[in-house]
């Protein structure tokens, strides 16, 4: 399996790849921002913006779509829903620089974009990015926000700041009712998280449910899920696993209420490093190549699978 992993790694270059990524990481929400909304012009045929709303603060919150923009197969690429853990939005850039820069040369990706979307929402939370803040410019936690099993509280749960009802913040009901309006579309959503402060190595895809301890995934239900999982060997610093099991319970989640509302697997990545950004090498050479994209990429695979 390990080999044929590599066998597919070197046909799509994924060791070979300096020239898309650039020297320099883009910190600022305005850097950010400003790459993505330069793409609809530089990539007409490929990329497509919908502003969703303008959030507190004044900045756009806005979908990117890599691939027809009314294509009924959909994935979604969410990151930043927790504005402090930052370097994950540059996961969320090169992840996009990747793809553009191989579409052309890439047969599969040719015939994965001929009738599937990729949504990307590069940060969901561009006010608390900006302060370098968990929370919305309200105070509150957007991945709390979302309405299913909305401030449920059990043993152990952690819901800090889940605002004074479900969707009350603008960032979260833009994002539910962009989903929604694609309801019956969705094959896949990721929502891209850093673990914790001083996390080790250690990276987790984590499944629903989030909310609780006391339910799990059904053995019907996991089945939807496997075409889409790396087993260890091509990824052997991903663990999968729940939340709560790893961490703590918490309700009112992004990956819970998409589940539950869509039934598309849904996941989130907790990633491990800490929030504190290496030197750009060790990231393109680790975080990077070696370890996440490799990962994103065979979520994409799975949704031909």
């Amino acid at each position: 399996m390990k080999f044929l992993f590599l066998l597919w790694a070197w046909s799509i270059n994924l060791f070979a790849l300096e020239d898309p990524f650039g020297p320099q990481f883009l910190k600022r929400v305005e850097e950010i921002h400003g790459y993505f909304d330069s793409l609809p012009a530089r990539h007409s045929d490929l990329v497509h913006k919908t502003k969703l709303m303008k959030t507190t603060n004044g900045y756009d919150l806005s979908i990117f779509t890599l691939g027809k923009v009314d294509a009924k197969r959909r994935v979604l690429l969410l990151c930043n829903h927790h504005g402090d853990e930052q370097w994950v939005a540059q996961l969320c850039v090169d992840f996009t620089k990747y793809l553009l820069f191989s579409y052309p040369n890439s047969p599969w990706l040719k015939e994965w974009f001929s009738d599937t979307a990729l949504d990307i929402l590069p940060i969901g939370n561009p006010d608390g990015f900006a302060k370098g803040s968990r929370y919305t410019a309200k105070g509150n936690d957007i991945n709390r926000n979302f309405p299913f099993m909305w401030n449920y509280v059990e043993e152990g749960t952690v819901n800090t700041r889940p605002g004074p009802h479900a969707l009350s913040e603008g960032e979260a009901t833009a994002l539910h009712d962009y989903q929604l309006k694609h309801d019956g579309e969705w094959i896949l959503i990721l929502n891209y998280h850093l673990s914790y402060p001083d996390s080790g190595p250690e990276n987790y895809i984590l499944l629903p449910w989030a909310y609780t301890r006391k339910k799990e995934l059904s053995a019907a239900e996991m089945d939807q899920y496997w075409k889409f999982l790396p087993n260890k060997a091509e990824a052997p610093t991903f663990s999968v696993d729940t939340i709560p099991n790893v961490f703590y319970p918490c309700s009112g989640t992004h990956t819970d209420w998409s589940w539950e509302r869509f039934r598309a697997p849904a996941m989130t990545m907790e990633l491990g490093h800490g929030y504190t950004l290496p030197t750009r090498s060790v990231y393109l050479e680790k975080f990077l190549k070696e370890e996440n994209l490799p990962v994103f990429l065979r979520f994409l695979r799975g949704v031909k699978s």
